[in-house]
Parts: C-alpha cells; sequence; structure tokens
C-alpha cells in the first residue's frame, strides 16, 4: 500500500539529509520532486496543484527556521497539509437509528458485494446485531456470494432470487424490526460504468426507506478515473462516504488521496484484503505517516492485540529477539494465517528508518498453500535438527527430502526462506526496543509488545 509514495519520499528526504540551509532553487526541486510522486501515484492533479503550492508557501515562510533541517521542514509541512486536505481525524461510521438502512454502491469489479460482508463483519465485532440484503439483482453471482460469505461468518442474510431491490430491502426492514436486526446494509446493483438507471434505483430506494448512510464502494486500482466516478455519484445520490478497496494490491493509492479533498466526503474505510477482517478504519495520520516511512504502529498493535492470544505475546517477543527455530517457525505461519499476509503487516512499521528495504520482505512471503508441505520437511527432521537449523548439512537435506517425499531443492528453498525470516524478526525486535522513535513520543524504552501496548493503554 502506497509503496510508490514511500519510495518517493524516502528519496526526497535522503536528498535533503545533512543540508544545513536549503536554497530557494532546492525547495523549488524538491516541490517537483513532490509533484511527480504524487503525480505517479495517481493522485487527482487538482489536489496535487494545491499540496503543492501549500507546501512551498509553508516552507518558504519556515525555511530560516534555526529548528528544523531541510528534511523536517519537508516532511512537517507535507505531513501537516497532507493530513489537512484528508480531514485531519477518522470519520466514524455512526448509526444513529434503529434499523439503520446503509446503502451500499458502486460499479461491477469494484469489491461492493465482498466489503458489504465485511462491513457487516465490522459492526458485529463492534457490539451491533447486522443484517445484510443481497439487492443486487444485476449480477447474477453477487447474491449467491454474499449469501455464502455472509453464512460462512454467522451474519444474518436476507434475499430472494426472484424478488427485487424495491421488495427485498422491504422484507429485510420488515425482518430487523421483528428480530433487532440493525444496521441493514444493503448491497446494490452496480454496472461497469455509472449508468444512469442504476443511479434512478439508488434514489427511488432512498426516497422510499429512511435511509442513513449511502457509501461508495470504490477500486483502488481505478487511479483517477476513481475522482470523477464519486463526483458522479455524489451529484446524482448524495452520497455520505467512501470504502476505498483493493488497497493491498495498489501500489499507488491515489484515489484514497483524491476523493475526501475533491468531494469533501468522508473515506470511512480500507479494503486491505481478502479476509472477512481486512476492512481498516480509514485514519489519516496513520496512512501519511506510513507515507512518509513512519510506519503505522498503532494499526499493527490493533492487529497483534486483536489477533493473538495472551499466551502467544511471550512466542512473538521470542521471535523478535532472534530466538527461531523450525519448531516456532511452524507455529509462526499458523499465526501469521490469522493475521494477515506478512508483507503488509510489516509495511506498517517504520522499516526504512532502521535499514530494511520494505523490496526485500518479498523473499519472506509466504503461500498458505505451501504451509503443509513445509510442515512435512519440517517432520522429517530430528529434533536436534528443527531446534538447532544450522547443523542441516548436504547429508541431511539429502536424508530430510526423502522422509518428506520431496526434492533437495524445495529442502534448500525452505531453508533460505527460513534464515531470512530469522533475519528480519531480529531487526523487527531491534525496531520494538528502539529508543526515541518521534512519532511514538516514548516516554519510556519499550522492551517488548506489551511494553508498547501499554503506551496506548492497552494492558
Amino acid at each position: 500500500m502506497f509503496e510508490k509514495l514511500v519510495d518517493s519520499f524516502s528519496k526526497i528526504v535522503k536528498g535533503l539529509s545533512g543540508k544545513g540551509k536549503i536554497s530557494k532553487e532546492e525547495i523549488e526541486q524538491t516541490i517537483r520532486e513532490i509533484r511527480i510522486a504524487l503525480l505517479e501515484a495517481d493522485v487527482h492533479l487538482n489536489v496535487v496543484r494545491d499540496l503543492t503550492l501549500k507546501i512551498k508557501e509553508d516552507v518558504e515562510k519556515l525555511e530560516s527556521s534555526e529548528f528544523f533541517t531541510p528534511s523536517q521542514l519537508i516532511i512537517r509541512s507535507t505531513r501537516d497539509k497532507i493530513l489537512e486536505i484528508l480531514g485531519g481525524e477518522a470519520t466514524k461510521l455512526e448509526i444513529n437509528k434503529n434499523p439503520s438502512i446503509i446503502l451500499m454502491v458502486g460499479l461491477q469489479g469494484s469489491g461492493k458485494t465482498t466489503t458489504t460482508a465485511k462491513l457487516a463483519y465490522y459492526f458485529k465485532e463492534q457490539g451491533y446485531n447486522p443484517v445484510v440484503v443481497a439487492a443486487d439483482f444485476n449480477r447474477p453471482a453477487a447474491i449467491d456470494q454474499l449469501v455464502h460469505i455472509s453464512t460462512t461468518n454467522s451474519i444474518p442474510v436476507v434475499f430472494d432470487k426472484n424478488s427485487n431491490s424495491m421488495n427485498i430491502v422491504k422484507k429485510a426492514v420488515e425482518e430487523a424490526k421483528e428480530k433487532g436486526y440493525n444496521p441493514i446494509i444493503v448491497d446494490t446493483a452496480g454496472r461497469i460504468h455509472v449508468d444512469q438507471e442504476v443511479l434512478d434505483e439508488i434514489k427511488k430506494l432512498k426516497e422510499k426507506f429512511d435511509v442513513e448512510h449511502t457509501i461508495l464502494v470504490i477500486d483502488a486500482m481505478i487511479g483517477q478515473e476513481g475522482v470523477s466516478v464519486a463526483q458522479k455519484f455524489d451529484e446524482s445520490i448524495n452520497l455520505s462516504g467512501f470504502i476505498v478497496t483493493k488497497m493491498d494490491g495498489d501500489t499507488r493509492g491515489g484515489v484514497a488521496l483524491s476523493i475526501r479533498y475533491i468531494t469533501g466526503k468522508p473515506l470511512y474505510f480500507i479494503g486491505v484484503g481478502e479476509k472477512i477482517t481486512d476492512l481498516e478504519v480509514f485514519h489519516p495520520d496513520r496512512v501519511v505517516s506510513r507515507i512518509l516511512g513512519m510506519g503505522d504502529i498503532l494499526t499493527f498493535i490493533e492487529k497483534i492485540e486483536k489477533q493473538i492470544e495472551e499466551d502467544q505475546l511471550q512466542k512473538v517477543e521470542k521471535y523478535l529477539e532472534g530466538e527461531f527455530t523450525f519448531v516456532d517457525y511452524l507455529s509462526y505461519l499458523r499465526m501469521i494465517k490469522k493475521m494477515g499476509d506478512f508483507k503488509s503487516i510489516l509495511s506498517m512499521l517504520p522499516l526504512k528508518m532502521f535499514g530494511i528495504d520494505p523490496i526485500a520482505l518479498r523473499d519472506v512471503q509466504v503461500d498458505p498453500k505451501t504451509i503443509d508441505k513445509i510442515e512435512a520437511i519440517i517432520n522429517s527432521m530430528t529434533k536436534e535438527e528443527r531446534t538447532k537449523p544450522d547443523i542441516i548439512n548436504s547429508s541431511r537435506k539429502a536424508r530430510i527430502a526423502r522422509g518428506s517425499g520431496t526434492s533437495i531443492r524445495e529442502v534448500n528453498n525452505l531453508i533460505k526462506h527460513f534464515r531470512e525470516m530469522r533475519k528480519v524478526l531480529k531487526k523487527m525486535g531491534g525496531i520494538v526496543k528502539k529508543e526515541n522513535i518521534p512519532e511514538l513520543n516514548m516516554p519510556f524504552k519499550p522492551t517488548n509488545i506489551k511494553d508498547i501496548m501499554s503506551m496506548f493503554g492497552n494492558k
């Protein structure tokens, strides 16, 4: 997520580092580099123009400051201005009606149906009793898809393939009043482009029912066109806000930085994966921190706290110390399957600040489909080999390959991956124990994950 911007801003900051003064020419050059970085990340042209103008004015105003270095001035101003564009703080999706109706709208392929289920799961985790409504009668598979995802995750769903959007929503409202469902989240019809017939259908739903929120689900990979789509929907049906999906698959993510500024409507959530839990509240300050290479430690902590049981925290701390064996490796892989993709987790940490190249993380990703094979290889090792990986030589590899029904090449690949993983985890441990991480404003030196959690009120 935002890899292009992270890389670009890292180069900009590196180019400024160590300079005691900054000339007007250097300011102009840096502003040009920021402009190019934003445009390459698919940030809308109008947003780029306004943002860079504000940064330039801000930096020129502060250039004579004796308290900040040139790179600090650029980072501070860029952070402040992007935050200003994004609205500063996270906007909570409030539920004030009972039952509250939320219409999920968007183009086909945007992830609208899966996001409907994810949003319901989010509200369920918040203590609500949500119900989803399969009202997309344009895409034949949409109803089946929503029913499958919802029932798999114990979310009530109202559907009838022989009905229509008006009748199915009416039925859902009646069931909600009878069974105490709230909110009612409706997956509406979509088309491959902005379609007047679809917009008219949504208008009729809003006229007939007391709709509290109308949320546009938009694909991050649509680029600058996303702003035009957002404007058309907003002008026609008056959106409450947005959810941007597929942020895990798009290295640019510019649409997330554009629609809030262009429409003035909030971005509530971002989709960061395929799992039902992969819907994150959009925190502008955390996003800006990621973009500027400072990581997103708060979200990292929340993921750990939510997905890892208390008795597993000691294991995590051991991994971060570099005490990592093949026995731990298997346990670790199962834990990572709960938390999500390893690369996305590490992207929340300020890796570049501490000498870890995020590009190198490609070497430590794990395909979940290979875990059974990995387990077979590890089970073919002796107890000593599992606990002392470095003793595994050529003859041992041949024996392990025969015992697991794999090849020596596959055993070598596993050992290489294991060593890369151990190396990265040890570096992560260095980050956790690092003193004076500026964005945390630490009052003390944390020694483990529990210490970090306690700083944010998590015991």
